[in-house]
């Protein structure tokens, strides 16, 4: 089950993964005030006196940050899917699947 659930939550899910996090972050105040700090601090780090190099090298970390955070929220949101899968599987309540037990490995 594990291979087949893998190639649909890869090939589908992406749209509605995407929608559905966008939705409830949007509407999280926690997140909608990271949003408008990291807005001011992006506005102090362009204000700030640095040369090509020291600016490129602080940009070029950002950009590796903010892909690896995106990548875990992708995996963390892939890997509920697929809990939540393994776990109505498991009690029975997906039609005709079997209940595997947690025989065949993990996503």
């Amino acid at each position: 089950m594990d291979k087949y659930m893998n190639k649909l939550i890869k090939r589908y899910l992406g749209t509605f993964m995407n929608r559905s996090r966008d939705k409830i972050a949007l509407s999280d105040k926690l997140y909608k005030r990271d949003l408008e700090d990291s807005a001011k601090l992006e506005e102090r780090y362009n204000a700030l006196k640095l040369d090509k190099k020291e600016r490129m090298l602080i940009n070029d970390y950002i950009s590796c940050l903010m892909a690896r955070e995106n990548r875990m929220a992708d995996i963390s949101y892939i890997a509920g899917v697929g809990d939540a899968i393994r776990f109505l599987n498991a009690i029975g309540l997906l039609e005709g699947s079997k209940k595997d037990n947690g025989t065949s490995g993990t996503m």
